[in-house]
């Protein structure tokens, strides 16, 4: 009888801790607001943005989700970084950004500071949509961009359009 206490007990404690742990993971993977001394932006909803990042990223998210076929299956479906860079122009860093892609989608220039660019990449036979803001400011570029299978385009283009309108550099 004492032995089946301590099991009652024993799997209620277990039941607890498997609940707050899957509570606690599904919170990470939320829509999250992202405030720092230099920029802001909303990681949109199904990324994780782990505590430790590479090195020369300002901001780094990934979705949870891999792709499914061939060499997709070891891609995430889709990425976020943020790159600080120095000593180049919007327009240099525009343009080689260009010259990286296959097919150019879209380009837009809404103000002298600010430049957007869509396009696609094939690399290791996976296809790969790109989604890039770039912002001038104090002899700084913010590079904003944001990955996604193509595969996966229609599942995370309104995403990569709200984190691109939220992303604010101060």
């Amino acid at each position: 009888m004492e032995i089946l206490i301590i099991g009652g007990i024993i799997v209620a404690l277990m039941v607890y801790t498997s609940t707050r742990i899957k509570r606690n993971a599904a919170a990470a993977f939320a829509e999250e607001t992202i405030d720092t001394e230099d920029f802001s932006l909303v990681k949109p909803e199904g990324f994780l943005n782990p505590v430790e990042n590479p090195d020369f990223l300002a901001f780094y998210a990934y979705s949870k989700e891999f792709g499914e076929e061939g060499k997709a299956e070891k891609s995430r479906q889709g990425l976020i970084k943020l790159k600080v860079l120095a000593g180049r122009s919007l327009a240099e860093i525009s343009k080689d950004i260009k010259k990286s892609f296959d097919t150019v989608l879209s380009e837009e220039k809404p103000d002298e500071n600010t430049f957007l660019l869509t396009g696609e990449k094939t690399e290791d036979e996976v296809e790969t949509l790109y989604f890039h803001k770039l912002v001038a400011q104090n002899e700084r570029i913010f590079d904003l961009e944001m990955s996604v299978l193509a595969d996966y385009r229609e599942k995370y283009e309104e995403k990569a359009e709200n984190l691109l309108d939220s992303f604010r550099v101060k």
